[in-house]
């Protein structure tokens, strides 16, 4: 659930938003008790999440995020998810607004922070497979 927190203007230090995110969310789970090495591991998971390619020795929390964090986004491998859960987990966690709220977050990022991957993702049409996702909000 944490790794776009970077997005959200308190957490942004200043660099490319996952990597922002990466130290708030382990900063989070040192302040909730989480062993060191955990906090570290949630680390490495977001701050990851967005590069084109893994270092292949990654570890599998990395790769699941990074194959997964598009299906939120974009809608990447949605035919996957079984419909039946859907209903439910669009109640406990209703997408209210996301496809105009999360573009106009990576807009701001890429305008404020053009070396950064949102400004790259942006340049090669995530904009656009936002709109193209098939969920509503």
């Amino acid at each position: 659930m944490l790794h776009d927190i970077g997005l959200v203007p308190a957490y942004d230090l200043g660099g490319c938003y996952e990597v922002d995110g990466a130290v708030a969310a382990e900063r989070l789970g040192g302040e909730a008790g989480e062993p060191e090495a955990h906090a570290r591991a949630v680390h490495d998971v977001i701050a990851l999440h967005n590069e084109e390619i893994l270092p292949p020795d990654s570890a599998s929390e990395v790769v699941l995020l990074w194959d997964s964090a598009g299906t939120d986004v974009t809608g990447h491998h949605f035919a996957d998810v079984r419909p039946a859960i859907i209903p439910g987990l669009l109640a406990a966690y209703p997408g209210v607004d996301f496809k105009r709220e999360f573009t106009a977050l990576l807009v701001d990022q890429a305008s404020r922070k053009p070396t950064c991957p949102a400004a790259d993702m942006i340049a090669t049409g995530i904009l656009e497979e936002i709109a193209r996702a098939p969920f509503e909000s």
